[in-house]
């Protein structure tokens, strides 16, 4: 899920780097795999982004200024390092959790969210395709709940069919304890309360790209349903311009 401002289409902008000139944008899930490379592609094409916020969590007693450093050492960043690399100065860390009560952010760090972001990019997710429900539903779901609460209270953002109801949904994960997966529901949830802030969902196949995997076994009748990584990364920034 990303949200985006109306001034993109009122003051004619004709380019994504002229849309995101002088604009922060906040990202969740920014140390992911597709994290990293939205994150590469927004501060390397659009030279003119002021800032980009991530979201990060402590892991494994690690903190989140900690994981920046092993972020910026991650080969999808070494042309912007060899390039640029006063532009990777513009990642400003978070600290916070997709799953704690108001992501985890501090009063300090909301009101600095509130006061520079223009555009946020929700990509924080569990990708367990055999994820219990409840919990599926308590990262997938209840955090895209909390970044729209975030997203109605910043004030210069202006901000398709689900499978089942979203009730429904978590019914079932207290009837059945957890034993069913996931099916995708956050976008029920945008769809119910995204509001007046203007909202696209990109819901990518399978994004790949490091080059390790150079074949897979399996039936040369089916379909291989992937997409590389730059494909995604590209798609979510045009569906911002």
């Amino acid at each position: 899920m990303l949200t985006i401002p109306d001034s993109c289409v009122e003051n004619g902008i004709e380019s994504i780097p002229e849309f995101f000139a002088g604009k922060s944008v906040f990202i969740t899930g920014g140390t992911g795999f597709l994290g990293k490379v939205i994150i590469e592609k927004i501060l390397y094409s659009c030279p003119q982004v002021e800032n980009v916020y991530i979201l990060v969590r402590e892991k494994k007693k690690i903190a989140a200024q900690d994981r920046m450093k092993a972020l910026f050492d991650c080969p999808v960043f070494n042309r912007l390092r060899e390039e640029r690399p006063e532009d990777l100065q513009k990642i400003v860390p978070i600290a916070g959790d997709i799953v704690a009560p108001n992501l985890g952010i501090n009063a300090e760090d909301e009101e600095l969210l509130m006061e520079k972001v223009s555009v946020v990019i929700h990509s924080a997710a569990t990708v367990r395709f055999n994820e219990p429900l409840k919990v599926a539903l308590g990262i997938n779901v209840e955090g895209t709940r909390k970044v729209l609460n975030l997203c109605h209270r910043m004030k210069n953002v202006k901000l398709y069919p689900p499978p089942m109801d979203l009730e429904k949904a978590y019914e079932l994960a207290k009837d059945l304890n957890g034993e069913i997966t996931q099916q995708s529901l956050s976008e029920s949830l945008v769809n119910d309360l995204h509001g007046d802030i203007p909202t696209a969902i990109v819901r990518p196949s399978i994004a790949i790209g490091k080059g390790y995997c150079k074949t897979i076994i399996g039936d040369k009748n089916n379909i291989l349903d992937v997409i590389p990584v730059d494909y995604v990364s590209n798609a979510i920034l045009y569906e911002e311009e």
